[in-house]
């Protein structure tokens, strides 16, 4: 066992034969879980994390200590709000991200760590908004959107060096994404709409990295 300095209860561990194993737990000072820590041998096998009102928020299995198969993750309310695939402990496999009501915001996929393939993006009404096609270890190369007859655009190049911004529509003709690109880097803004042409949520981007909301 662990306490906390003012003596609470900070977390309890397993020891068998002089190796970590079973349950890790860990607590928040009111006595509720936070986390906790399956082992075997001295390795991690599975965690589990909690929030203060003790709302998983995140769970998923380990090999040899490091991440393999589906992760979740979810909102405080319950609803799931990611699932990414690990390889590795590296993201290799499916990824799909939700938005608070349980629609699917995007789906893409991953390969040893880079996206690769189409990465799909949608409305909270689940209104496909845009399509960004992607390559492992060079970025994304293209994208589509739906034309008002339902049927995809045709695949439009991104290019390589300099700056340009990604234009994406509805199928009602209104804009669905504007991205400001640096080479194969966000570059600027990044704006989604949504079916009306209200701005959804917009973020600024400098060199790659989240520079702000």
């Amino acid at each position: 066992k662990e306490n906390y300095a003012s003596g609470e209860l900070a977390a309890t561990y397993g020891i068998r034969c002089n190796s970590t194993y079973g349950s890790h737990q860990f607590y928040y000072k009111n006595g509720d879980l936070s986390g906790e820590y399956k082992m075997e041998n001295s390795l991690l096998k599975s965690y589990k994390s909690y929030d203060e009102q003790g709302q998983l928020l995140v769970e998923g299995s380990y090999l040899t200590n490091a991440r393999e198969g589906q992760w979740n993750y979810y909102y405080p309310e319950g609803n799931k709000m990611s699932v990414f695939t690990y390889s590795s402990n590296q993201l290799n496999g499916k990824e799909y991200q939700y938005y608070e009501n349980g629609k699917i915001r995007l789906e893409g996929n991953y390969y040893k760590g880079e996206l690769h393939g189409p990465r799909k993006y949608y409305s909270p009404s689940w209104n496909l908004q845009l399509i960004k096609h992607y390559v492992a270890y060079v970025g994304p190369v293209g994208y589509q959107y739906q034309l008002p007859d339902g049927q995809l655009s045709d695949t439009i190049k991104i290019n390589i060096n300099g700056k340009y911004a990604i234009k994406a529509y509805y199928r009602n003709g209104k804009p669905s994404v504007v991205q400001d690109y640096q080479d194969y880097y966000f570059s600027g803004k990044s704006v989604f709409y949504d079916e009306n042409g209200k701005i959804q949520r917009v973020s600024n981007f400098k060199n790659g990295d989240l520079d702000g909301d």
